[in-house]
């Protein structure tokens, strides 16, 4: 493989969840990216059934190809050992969402996040109700959907995106913690559908930053966070939600621990950061 090409695998994204029995939020991930960027995807869906009568005994895949001349997304199945062809009435990818309209012909924007308490991510859903309430769009409530794994999350954005891409808006929220390995691949799909199915998507740190992936098959982890949107009101949202976060100095300085020399720093404040982003008072801090 070239230099400037890497794959980034990830056998399990969804430990947690694995292990918890929460099985439908579990995937095999596979990326490739090309000088720093995902161009191709593949998402094994080993425990979830697209509810298709005559192709559901099978490990479902969706793989995608994003390049600047190829587009490429499909579904298809592995079965007894090999691909199989599906059948023409099978159901696509997209059927992991549903089409959700509320409120007449309006659907809510769909926020997926995962169920911990971490200050990043909580702060990050107070800026977004904030945001969305200041807008004054009551046509798109928000709707949280608490949901396992990175790719899963991802997958699910932009499942639901593409479903209606002139009513539908999803945004991604994933702490501190993931890898390129767990973002490579679903992104990679991400941009094949944005391109497919003409909508608005955007894919950064929780700062505005972009994601980093290294040529040289390293893995980088995500120490900034993921910020998923698709969707134009989703985008428009995402980069206010953003700015906010780079105003906020609970948060940056809760990330400078992963930079400084010497772990257990102590802040322009006097305040001492643990492993968990929490805070503590110098004469609080056990030696």
């Amino acid at each position: 493989m070239s230099p400037l090409k890497c794959t980034k695998s990830q056998p399990l994204d969804g430990t947690r969840e694995f292990v918890e029995g929460r099985l439908g939020n579990v995937q095999c991930l596979i990326g490739i990216t090309y000088k720093g960027k995902p161009i191709g995807g593949v998402i094994g869906l080993p425990f979830v059934s697209l509810d298709d009568k005559d192709c559901n005994e099978g490990i479902n895949i969706v793989c995608a190809l994003h390049s600047e001349t190829c587009q490429i997304i499909e579904r298809i199945q592995f079965r007894n050992g090999s691909l199989c062809q599906l059948p023409k009435d099978a159901r696509s990818w997209q059927s992991i969402e549903q089409q959700d309209t509320i409120h007449g012909e309006k659907a809510p924007l769909k926020v997926f996040t995962g169920d911990s308490k971490r200050l990043h991510r909580d702060h990050a859903l107070l800026y977004l109700k904030k945001i969305i309430k200041e807008s004054g769009n009551t046509a798109h409530p928000m709707k949280l959907c608490i949901e396992g794994g990175c790719g899963n999350k991802i997958l699910r954005s932009t499942a639901y995106a593409s479903l209606s891409p002139m009513n539908h808006n999803a945004i991604s929220v994933i702490p501190p913690g993931t890898c390129s390995w767990d973002t490579a691949a679903p992104t990679s799909i991400l941009f094949a559908a944005m391109d497919k199915f003409g909508f608005k998507a955007k894919v950064t740190d929780m700062f505005g930053g972009e994601l980093v992936y290294n040529s040289s098959g390293k893995v980088v982890t995500n120490d900034l966070g993921v910020f998923v949107s698709c969707g134009e009101e989703a985008v428009q949202y995402h980069e206010m939600l953003v700015k906010a976060m780079r105003s906020n100095t609970i948060i940056l300085d809760s990330l400078l621990h992963n930079y400084w020399e010497d772990f257990g720093g102590c802040d322009r404040k006097g305040k001492y950061w643990n492993n968990f982003g929490d805070c503590e008072d110098e004469r609080d801090r056990d030696e």
